[in-house]
């Protein structure tokens, strides 16, 4: 009994076995796996009908007990066994899902894809099932008909190309056979965690900055006040032990009740105004723009040329009175910018209905303004030909977060010599005059003035036609200082700014190019003015008309050096060619014109010593002047 029984088994499953590859060979369709797999961070959800995310991919997709017979490998995985309600009592995905047929020449197909944390669903529309929006890893089975499957060699479907997130692969060994494709591993993304924002959050944040600012900004306020009570305090003791007649008319009470502070507070200057506080005992209007603005309470309300008249200034001609001069920036209106020079800009600015020149350097040239400033207030420096200084002042400057260095000077509408020139010509008499205010200025700096109250003798070192200015009576008056060296007559020595800036290279003399000078003696400074007088004057000649004839301007040297010269060009000119600038054959025609070429040869001489002093250049061109009024022709 037990032999039949096992040959009967054995017939049954060889009998089987010929159907099964009798089926294989003869078949007409191939079954695949149909649906798909999104699988969570710690979730699966099988999908294999319905679901509008995949769009045609699960159409097709039929009950996977349809073909029981033909998809053996899910047999293995025990898909087909279930329990008494009907549910599979694999765990595995794949028996969740459904399958599909295609004819013989098409093939299986798997996908895995990774998704990102999107929803492309609209409107009122989408599925319950599409609400999620994590980032999940889809797997996909289908089955691609032949007509898809372009080239039949390497259809397109069938390849993963070069992307990390896709992969996909096609088979057709046998029915089901897409199920047990391997595809590499994807990870899913950890999703980005929102911060949740919160009102504590922000306030915990935006509180403490505030708190910090409004501190640094009490502190900055602080600072300034205190800072401005100090200098209140300075100013309060130089006005104490200023003379009286400097600031108040004669018809003012004693000296003690001329310097009343009528506030206790420092909010505002403490010159005094002619006609007192207003009537509230408020500080008095100001405006303009800047930290100073414009304050007519500080006005003395007289004109700089009453002030200069009367005893009001230092009495050393340098300058108003000390407590004018450190309050002034905070009177003067400044309206646009006039030049700009190697040292800073200058300004057109108005004190007191009068227009005066600002010369503003910036803290790093503080040097050069210090340098100018001393200059300009040597004793017995003031002169009608050397332009008339005003006072001198710093200012901050909040807007540009600087300190403003400020010397104020007369102002002259003609501009410098150089800007006149260069649009206008002059007459034989205006080029006389012209050049005996020039040679004037000169002789003034260079000529020391013996005395308890003298002047030391001073000499320019930077004189050219665009630091001379021309004045309304076409009269000239010589200007920056800043380069200026003076002579100590006690000790015989000479006192150079402590800068390393040069004159103008055009300008400069012969013994200065070649660095020959010596420095230590005085009257070597004074020559190379000397020198660069007589290009001057060489500027000058030109411009001037006779019979309506003229030369069109043009700088010294303009024929031999180009316009920017180095001091290499300027040295092989003028002391290795020994070249000087031409005059025009016209200028013998014309007694000024000659005179003033010959004037001007004496001044070029490569010997320092050779050449004119100022005061016999000013005593010749004056000699000239009166000459030409009886007559006579002599230079």
């Amino acid at each position: 009994m037990v032999i039949n029984k096992y040959v009967l088994l054995l017939t049954f499953f060889w009998s089987r076995g010929l159907n099964c590859q009798d089926n294989n060979n003869n078949r007409s369709e191939i079954y695949c796996l149909c649906g798909a797999i999104k699988e969570y961070d710690g979730s699966v959800e099988p999908v294999w009908s319905g679901y509008e995310e995949y769009g045609i991919a699960l159409q097709g997709c039929r009950p996977l007990e349809g073909a029981q017979n033909n998809l053996g490998i899910l047999k293995d995985l025990g898909c087909f066994e279930k329990n008494e309600d009907g549910v599979s009592l694999s765990k595995d995905p794949r028996c969740q899902l459904g399958y599909c047929t295609t004819p013989i020449a098409g093939t299986c197909f798997q996908s895995k894809a990774k998704k990102p944390d999107t929803d492309n669903t609209k409107g009122d529309c989408k599925d319950q099932d599409d609400e999620r929006e994590e980032p999940h890893i889809r797997t996909a089975f289908r089955c691609l008909d032949p007509d898809m499957l372009q080239p039949r060699e390497f259809p397109i479907f069938c390849q993963s190309g070069k992307r990390d997130d896709f992969y996909v692969a096609c088979c057709d060994d046998f029915d089901g056979c897409n199920a047990n494709l391997s595809l590499p591993e994807l990870r899913i993304t950890a999703p980005r965690i929102a911060v949740p924002v919160s009102l504590e959050l922000i306030l915990g944040i935006i509180l403490p900055v505030l708190i910090v600012a409004l501190c640094i900004t009490s502190a900055y306020f602080l600072f300034v006040h205190k800072k401005g009570i100090s200098m209140c305090r300075v100013h309060k003791s130089v006005l104490l032990e200023s003379p009286a007649p400097s600031l108040y008319p004669p018809s003012s009470n004693s000296s003690k009740t001329r310097f009343k502070i009528q506030r206790s507070d420092c909010d505002y200057p403490l010159l005094p105004h002619v006609g007192g506080m207003g009537g509230n005992g408020g500080p008095p209007s100001s405006s303009g723009p800047g930290p100073y603005p414009f304050d007519e309470s500080l006005s003395s309300q007289r004109t700089i040329k009453e002030l200069f008249q009367t005893d009001e200034t230092t009495g050393s001609g340098s300058g108003l009175p000390l407590l004018i001069q450190r309050t002034i920036a905070r009177q003067i209106k400044l309206e646009k910018e006039i030049g700009r020079g190697r040292f800073g800009e200058v300004w057109l600015g108005h004190w007191n209905g009068d227009k005066v020149a600002v010369k503003i350097f910036s803290t790093r040239d503080e040097e050069s303004w210090h340098r100018e400033t001393e200059i300009y207030q040597t004793v017995m420096l003031r002169h009608e030909n050397i332009l008339g200084f005003i006072a001198q002042d710093k200012k901050d400057e909040v807007n540009r977060c600087e300190l403003q260095l400020w010397l104020i000077t007369e102002y002259y509408s003609n501009g410098s010599l150089f800007d006149y020139i260069s649009r206008h010509v002059v007459t034989p008499n205006q080029l006389v005059n012209m050049a005996l205010s020039i040679a004037t200025g000169l002789a003034h700096l260079h000529m020391p003035i013996i005395g308890t109250q003298g002047k030391p003798a001073i000499a320019h070192r930077d004189l050219k036609s665009k630091n001379i200015l021309v004045k309304k009576d076409l009269t000239c008056a010589i200007a920056d200082l800043g380069l200026c060296v003076r002579h100590n007559a006690e000790t015989d020595s000479v006192d150079i700014p402590n800068n390393s800036k040069v004159g103008t290279k055009r300008y400069l003399a012969p013994e200065m190019l070649d660095e020959t000078i010596d420095k230590n003696r005085f009257d070597c400074w004074k020559m190379a003015d000397v020198y660069s007088l007589g290009l001057v004057f060489w500027e000058l000649g030109r411009r001037c008309s006779v019979g309506g004839i003229h030369e069109e301007y043009q700088s010294p040297y303009f024929e031999v050096v180009a316009p920017d010269p180095t001091i290499e060009e300027m040295k092989m000119a003028v002391c290795e060619k020994k070249i000087r600038p031409s005059c025009p054959n016209r200028w013998q025609s014309s007694e000024p014109l000659r005179a003033l070429s010959m004037l001007m040869k004496d001044c070029w001489y490569e010997n320092p010593d050779a050449r004119l002093t100022t005061l016999r250049i000013k005593k010749t061109i004056a000699n000239h002047g009166a000459n030409s009024e009886t007559g006579k022709q002599s230079f």
